[in-house]
């Protein structure tokens, strides 16, 4: 699946990306209160060989639209 990888701004100040299909609408992505987009990483193909955990990431972008991730690692944003 092609992917578009974004920075996002957290109030924590933690450093976190979100990947979303290639072509998403971004803005219209739902962030939860305290994250926004600080802007796009790059687009890539998300595949098995990919250094993220791809059976989750598939998983919740189907599910949820979008994947969060920090250092190459998935993370639970609410």
């Amino acid at each position: 699946m092609k992917v578009d990888k974004y920075d996002v701004t957290a109030e924590s100040g933690a450093s976190i990306w979100v990947l979303v299909e290639h072509g998403t609408d971004i803005a219209k992505l739902e962030m939860p209160d305290g994250y926004g987009i600080k802007g796009f990483i790059e687009t890539f193909e998300l595949t098995k060989d990919s250094d993220l955990n791809y059976k989750q990431a598939m998983d919740r972008l189907k599910v949820q639209g979008c994947y969060y991730g920090t250092t190459f690692k998935g993370c639970s944003v609410k």
